[in-house]
């Protein structure tokens, strides 16, 4: 009886260490995929980062020397933060704006009527970016398909996207929102938002459900219904990718100069933002963050830079008196389905119109020009 029992107990415990170890492994999520040269995650030193909407950079945590991703989500008082920002407002982070029925909105994009959420204070941060010699050389896209990463694919292929996002409160969220799916054809989209947040750092699922077709032969293809839901990144759905950046040349000179820089400097945020003597224009250098196509339903298509400045670039249908005679030029930035200028680096030279919002109008000197 006693050697029975003996057994028996051998056997929990080796289920119950080979559960431990199953789950050990599940929970540290993995690189898929192993670049070359400088981008070879085994060499070390790969941080992950992304800017709060003040555009102060924060570590999300770093990529070890096997690919294993470690997280050390930083808490912080977003609400000190402020909201003095576009695409702040929740439902516009989903871009659940423009909706049929609910009500106007400003062209930023923020609803001009009361919603549940007007005192929300939450930021979504995609993607994550992989900074090394002081450089950001690459960034970590979070998918359930590789299909997703194709150019030109990510909004025609059933599956999900993931990203961090940062919240002041636990909120049950649950909207729905109907608008245009394409300013060329009469098509909708739907877009559905159930997400229970807890407060702090959540892990946000955006699933691409169901796509339609149009043109002379169906050739072209675009979401109908999208849902967000709240995930882990603990799931064996999430793949994450590597993705190159910075070409390998430039990576090279930055790791040139950095080894060659005082170890007291090596930290140091080295971009400078130069105001002018009133502060009605700004110079900097930055991250292209996040774009907005809203020029396509007569609205603004505007890049944010850094998480902080966004500025507007594109218009829809306006009134002759709208322009003014002279306006900044803009180089490289294009705005497609698949907002490729995301990513990029941009120099810029604008007039503030308020708070972190710029613009190129009223001066022939002012400019937005991708750099690399």
């Amino acid at each position: 009886m006693k050697i029975k029992l003996i057994i028996i107990l051998v056997i929990i415990l080796f289920q119950s260490c080979k559960t431990q170890q199953l789950q050990t492994k599940i929970a540290v999520p993995k690189i898929e995929n192993q670049l070359k040269g400088e981008l070879d995650y085994t060499k070390g030193g790969f941080e992950l980062v992304q800017w709060q909407k003040n555009g102060d950079e924060i570590t999300l945590g770093r990529i070890d020397e096997k690919g294993e991703i470690h997280f050390s989500l930083p808490e912080y008082d977003i609400q000190a933060l402020g909201k003095n920002h576009m695409n702040s407002s929740l439902e516009s982070q989903f871009i659940m704006i423009f909706c049929k029925g609910k009500g106007d909105y400003a062209l930023t994009g923020q609803p001009l009527f009361k919603t549940p959420y007007d005192d929300v204070y939450s930021q979504l941060y995609l993607p994550m970016y992989v900074k090394k010699y002081g450089v950001f050389i690459a960034y970590v896209s979070l998918v359930s398909d590789e299909k997703m990463l194709v150019k030109g694919s990510y909004n025609k292929v059933i599956g999900s996207m993931y990203s961090w996002m940062y919240i002041d409160r636990a909120l049950d969220y649950k909207d729905a929102c109907i608008r245009e799916a394409n300013k060329d054809t009469d098509l909708e989209v739907e877009r559905i938002a159930d997400i229970q947040f807890k407060k702090g750092w959540n892990f946000i699922k955006r699933s691409l459900v169901e796509v339609q077709n149009y043109g002379e032969n169906n050739e072209h293809t675009i979401p109908k219904k999208i849902l967000f839901t709240l995930s882990t990144p603990k799931s064996e759905d999430v793949k994450w990718y590597l993705q190159q950046q910075l070409d390998d040349e430039k990576i090279l000179a930055a790791k040139k100069e950095y080894e060659l820089a005082d170890p007291k400097t090596k930290k140091q945020d080295t971009t400078e933002i130069i105001y002018n003597t009133d502060s009605t224009t700004v110079k900097f250098e930055g991250i292209i963050t996040n774009a907005k196509n809203d020029c396509w339903v007569d609205g603004v298509c505007s890049i944010e830079v850094n998480n902080k400045w966004w500025i507007a670039i594109e218009y829809g249908k306006r009134a002759p008196s709208f322009w003014k005679k002279e306006r900044g030029l803009v180089t490289g930035i294009r705005f497609t389905k698949d907002n490729e200028s995301i990513g990029k680096k941009v120099k810029v030279y604008a007039e503030i119109k308020k708070n972190n919002q710029l613009t190129l109008e009223g001066s022939k000197a002012y400019y937005v020009k991708i750099i690399e």
